[in-house]
């Protein structure tokens, strides 16, 4: 900013001559005239600048001086607006209560947006213009969800917006018609695997095909298939049991090999001993008994076909028995045997 200076006073000039003068004085008084009036143009040039920088420095005072008055102006419109604020929210905060206030301030009726923190259960509550609703809890985490109030920790998948499968006891759903992808659980599930009760299932839908993986919690066995046409009613292939390379050895109780707990079964017979099969799948399986005959007759599956004749099973003996589900012509099990190894 330019700054303000001083002026210098112009001398004043010397007495003028007159007629009266004698010669002498009146030269003498008009060359000390003419001295003077030359040292005043300087004094003249010298005050006039400073005038005018006098006059630019007052310019920008004045005009800063009126910025100034506006920006004390909006100042003390945004300080008028902060303090209607804070009336405002002085108006609507309560302050603490044990219960619902019936009140607003000074006995006012409440009004929508009035708010107080109740001092029995720590959290902020809110009037909506009828009712008082949750709001903030004072307390250490996350009490409520959108809205909800009362802990986070949901126990069904409805709980989530998510629709359950089933209710209740979760009784026989049918398959056949859940494409929605998600997690299930599920008892007795009808065209589920054979035998498997009490399962576990995955669904994975594109919207135009979908998978089925389901697994049995009784034996561990994991089954899937895979479903078309889900605009109409769904094609489903056949359910497929997972194999395993390290398959586990299913003792057997009573003979019955049961086709969802395995493919290798063992067994000691002691005695006479008729074997069957339980679960048995739609599609193919083959299965592997491991027999220790130590006494008594064995009796095959109902439908065991051999390629000859049966074989002779000596007692005292351990016997291998190759089962083959047959797919074609009768129905039945293609059986062979390795028998007679040493007990």
């Amino acid at each position: 900013m330019t700054d303000i200076v001083t002026t210098i006073p112009i001398d004043a000039l010397p007495p003028a001559p007159t007629p009266a003068d004698t010669p002498q004085d009146f030269d003498s008084k008009a060359f000390a005239l003419l001295a003077a009036m030359v040292a005043m143009v300087a004094q003249f040039n010298d005050t006039g600048s400073k005038t005018s920088q006098n006059a630019i420095a007052t310019n920008e005072r004045a005009t800063s001086a009126g910025a100034s008055a506006t920006s004390a102006t909006a100042s003390a419109a945004s300080a008028a607006q902060d303090a209607a604020r804070l009336a405002d929210l002085d108006e609507l905060w309560l302050g603490a209560f044990a219960s619902d206030p019936t009140k607003g301030r000074n006995n006012a009726p409440l009004v929508a947006g009035n708010a107080y923190v109740n001092t029995v259960t720590g959290v902020v509550r809110a009037y909506n213009g009828s009712a008082w609703v949750q709001g903030v809890g004072a307390v250490a985490g996350v009490n409520s969800l959108n809205g909800e109030a009362g802990a986070l920790v949901k126990t069904t998948l409805a709980a989530y917006g998510i629709t359950d499968i089933a209710t209740g006891a979760k009784g026989a759903v049918d398959l056949n018609t859940v494409i929605k992808s998600g997690f299930y659980a599920v008892t007795t599930p009808a065209n589920g695997p054979a035998g498997v009760t009490n399962s576990q299932l995955i669904v994975s839908c594109d919207g135009i095909t979908a998978t089925q993986i389901i697994t049995d919690k009784a034996t561990g066995a994991l089954f899937v298939r895979a479903g078309s046409g889900l605009s109409g009613a769904p094609a489903w292939s056949p359910w497929r049991r997972v194999a395993l390379h390290n398959d586990v050895a299913v003792p057997l109780a009573g003979g019955a090999m049961d086709c969802n707990a395995g493919n290798y079964f063992t067994e000691t017979i002691n005695g006479s001993r008729t074997l069957s099969f339980a679960n048995i799948p739609s599609g193919a399986y083959a299965c592997v008994l491991e027999v220790n005959h130590t006494s008594g007759t064995i009796t095959m599956p109902a439908g065991t076909v051999w390629k000859g004749a049966a074989p002779t099973l000596l007692t005292g003996k351990r016997h291998l028995f190759f089962f083959q589900r047959a797919q074609l012509g009768t129905a039945g099990w293609y059986a062979s045997a390795i028998d007679g190894y040493s007990a």
